[in-house]
């Protein structure tokens, strides 16, 4: 795990628990932004994904799209390219160290300029030229982006709004 995340992972906690009071997902008023808490184990229900970057702040989770799968713990990011039927798994979480997650939609062509510039990406998780479906370990300045969208949710305007499911 990267030592960057460790050091800075109490600062996005401390940002983001206290807006999450319940184990939900959270609309935000920053566009195509979504914050997550699970209290528990748990499968989401089926859906249509649009390309997001799943960044995993706590807790560990299985990200099933198409026919690819990825498990994945804090202090990682999977990356969907394209829009397909998804499902995903809390694998690890409880009350007192609640799965949390910040999902950012982006469109396709954020999403490729994002992939260039990652140089430490796991090839391992993506099994066919035509994937639209990875994982990486979070660089700081990744980290660094997360971490200013969660102190601006704290300000009284940006505050979230339950929302009712997300993968």
């Amino acid at each position: 795990m990267n030592i960057y995340f460790e050091e800075n992972k109490h600062k996005l906690l401390n940002a983001l628990l206290p807006l999450m009071p319940e184990s939900q997902s959270y609309d935000t008023k920053i566009d195509g932004l979504l914050i997550v808490r699970r209290d528990n184990p748990v499968q989401s229900e089926v859906c249509l994904q649009q390309p997001v970057l799943i960044f995993s702040i706590q807790g560990e989770k299985r990200y099933a799209a198409g026919s690819e799968i990825i498990d994945y713990k804090q202090g990682q990011i999977v990356f969907q390219g394209a829009p397909i039927p998804c499902s995903s798994y809390v694998l690890k979480a409880s009350r007192e160290t609640p799965y949390v997650a910040m999902v950012l939609a982006v469109n396709i062509q954020l999403m490729t300029e994002i992939i260039h510039l990652l140089d430490n990406m796991d090839v391992s998780s993506v099994t066919h030229s035509y994937s639209s479906l990875g994982r990486v370990e979070a660089g700081s300045e990744l980290i660094e982006s997360f971490i200013r969208l969660a102190d601006l949710l704290n300000k009284s305007d940006l505050c979230p709004r339950k929302w009712n499911s997300i993968c």
